[in-house]
């Protein structure tokens, strides 16, 4: 029988742990092409010659590429790359009757601020859930048939009244909707980016085992701190009833975490000029250290893990090839072109001015953006051309400094960037 393991025979549940995550050692970033200062082969003299300064590095094969490719803008985005923290971060593979293989890795200022992942996050919350019915599923020699059904509790004692948030509010869908099942909800929580499917699995597994999942699973950098659509409190979770199919229901109940995380490991926490609390502008940046984070480089080793597990021997996913299959189905969905493509896939629009026939490419991903940072955690593949690259991308387009204000420049300058690094790497890498 899949029992979960959150807390269910403790009489007064806790989700906690006394041992805090470790943060990650520090990243440097992988460049190209890096020149060092000449030599010199005088003879020493009374009077030594004035010393020659370095020439400055030769510019990444990232910057390179977007420069050649990326369109009239890149240069002035480029030139502003710290205000606007942009980061980018490719692995570039050939595809053979063999499988994958990788070429290289590049990297452009890579984890060199914090960065807020908005829903690209929302990968590892799916990756953890599955995760962790699978493990729990297995420990109790169990083989689940199907994906369980689970059923959240408004209250966390007497009949199971579900939150309005999970009422069923079609009356012609002749489906029990407040029963939610899992794999549905992952494609909610991928496919469109369903901020409610991720508060739900939020509570499906608690502040303590998602924030233990993610070192378990090999990425340290990630702190899932908060939900995305309430103000619930953080640390709590609601009672939860799993359904397995045949099988007896598992009532998780309600917790509380005391789970403890060491800071955010990334430099400058503090964004902006001042935000917006109400109907008040508060001034002075917002500190971004109990916001949810994941490195640059974990967004990137997560998609690629899931997309091709063999490339990633190092991430501990602990899922079935069915979940993988889930998983990419759910980030992948058929391309459209213009704006209505662009709404989840970003990077489009420029990717269909190299490669117009767009039943050629394959894209897997999942984009997020919000207070003003816009994000892109990708695969891309041609598939007549036999080569692909995994691309992570982030950008800050808030140009009047005020948070929480809902006037980002996500339409004049994150959309048009991200375009624009699609068109450059599919240039450098599909065009012949």
């Amino acid at each position: 029988m899949l029992v979960l393991a959150v807390g269910c025979a403790q009489p007064s549940p806790v989700d906690s742990a006394s041992e805090p995550l470790a943060a990650p050692p520090p990243t440097t970033e992988r460049t190209v092409g890096e020149v060092s200062s000449p030599g010199s082969n005088m003879a020493a003299t009374a009077s030594p010659p004035p010393a020659m300064s370095a020439p400055p590095p030769a510019p990444s094969w990232v910057e390179q590429v977007l420069r050649a490719h990326g369109g009239d803008d890149m240069g002035s985005w480029l030139a502003e790359a710290a205000s606007l923290r942009l980061q980018v971060l490719v692995t570039v593979l050939s595809i053979g009757p063999e499988g994958p293989r990788i070429e290289g890795e590049h990297a452009y200022r890579v984890d060199a601020e914090y960065v807020y992942p908005a829903s690209a996050i929302k990968t590892f919350v799916a990756v953890a859930t599955l995760r962790h019915l699978r493990k729990t599923a297995a420990a109790e020699g169990d083989s689940p048939r199907r994906y369980p059904r689970f059923k959240r509790c408004d209250a966390p004692a007497g009949k199971c009244e579900v939150p309005k948030p999970d009422e069923d509010s079609d009356p012609d869908d002749d489906r029990d909707e407040e029963k939610l099942r899992v794999d549905r909800e992952v494609r909610k929580l991928l496919a469109y980016s369903d901020n409610e499917s991720f508060d739900r699995f939020y509570d499906l597994l608690g502040h303590r085992t998602l924030n233990a999942s993610m070192v378990e699973m090999g990425f340290p950098s990630v702190r899932i701190h908060h939900r995305l659509t309430t103000r619930t409190a953080r640390r709590t979770a609601r009672r939860v009833l799993l359904l397995p199919l045949g099988a007896p229901a598992i009532r998780i109940p309600a917790r509380t975490s005391d789970f403890v995380m060491t800071p955010t490991p990334a430099r400058r926490l503090d964004v902006g000029d001042g935000y917006r609390e109400g109907r008040k502008v508060i001034e002075g940046p917002m500190n971004f250290g109990e916001k949810n984070y994941a490195s640059l480089r974990d967004l990137h080793r997560l998609h690629m893990a899931v997309v091709f597990p063999s490339l990633v021997p190092d991430a501990e996913l602990g899922l079935s090839p069915p979940d993988h299959e889930l998983l990419v189905g759910a980030m992948t969905g058929r391309l459209h072109p213009g704006k209505r493509g662009a709404v989840h896939k970003p990077m489009l629009p420029g990717l269909a001015e190299v490669v117009p026939k767009l039943d050629r490419l394959r894209y897997v991903n999942k984009s997020g953006r919000a207070y003003g940072f816009h994000l892109e955690n990708a695969y891309v593949e041609d598939t007549a051309a036999g080569r692909g690259f995994f691309v992570t991308a982030s950008i800050y387009a808030n140009p009047n400094g005020i948070l929480n204000d809902d006037d980002y420049a996500y339409e004049e300058t994150s959309a048009p960037f991200l375009a624009a690094v699609g068109r450059g790497l599919a240039t450098r890498l599909f065009s012949k």
